[in-house]
């Protein structure tokens, strides 16, 4: 009679446009199921029933004595309310993260990555930076970084800062797909082949793992 929905929101920086995965869509337009509650962790969709609990500064305090960890809890809330298109409440519980512990890397990050999500590309790249002088192995730091830099055309820049992170990550598929469009926007043709050969192998060899996992389940 429930069902809860979740992911790490924090690493969805991969677009500016970032829409509501199938099942959560499929969820909230499915009668008789209501979104009930609405937190760091995700969205917990019940039958029958009336209303929706959602997060607040008040609840982040009620959850949490530590002010970092009510500041996380309200920054991965904003995320998730950006899932379902909240706009207005995901930047005001952003706001409020920002406002309890502006200089917590992994609030910063899932600022940089809200702003991302928005299209708020000077932002993005200012968080990123942020957290990667606290946390200068953040791969999700470094990505963003690299995202931000190539949407805000700074090509050159972008380049270096994917291939420094695809040599740390190599075979990573989302790595390898910006990387991809960053050599193509900067008209080097030699590093997108060899990002898109290194996606086919990956593809390939993601394809023939799940086989073997099929034919592991079918005996």
């Amino acid at each position: 009679r429930h069902t809860r929905y979740w992911r790490d929101w924090s690493s969805d920086v991969c677009s500016s446009d970032l829409r509501a995965a199938p099942l959560l869509e499929m969820l909230q337009a499915s009668p008789g199921w209501r979104l009930a509650v609405i937190d760091h962790h995700g969205v917990l969709f019940v039958r029958g029933g009336r209303g929706t609990q959602e997060p607040s500064p008040e609840s982040a305090k009620t959850l949490f004595s530590n002010r970092a960890d009510q500041a996380l809890c309200l920054a991965r809330s904003a995320l998730v309310m950006k899932s379902l298109e909240r706009s207005a409440a995901a930047g005001q519980l952003m706001d409020a993260a920002l406002s309890i512990d502006p200089k917590n890397p992994n609030v910063l990050l899932c600022a940089g990555s809200l702003a991302a999500q928005e299209g708020r590309w000077s932002a993005a790249r200012e968080a990123s930076e942020q957290v990667l002088r606290e946390m200068p192995s953040s791969a999700q730091a470094a990505y963003l970084l690299a995202l931000a830099q190539f949407e805000s055309g700074a090509l050159s820049k972008a380049s270096a800062q994917i291939q420094k992170l695809a040599d740390r990550h190599p075979g990573d598929f989302q790595i390898l797909q910006l990387q991809a469009r960053i050599a193509k926007a900067d008209n080097d043709p030699s590093t997108e082949v060899d990002a898109l050969e290194k996606l086919l192998r990956s593809e390939e060899h993601t394809s023939e793992l799940q086989s073997r996992q099929y034919l592991v389940c079918r005996l």
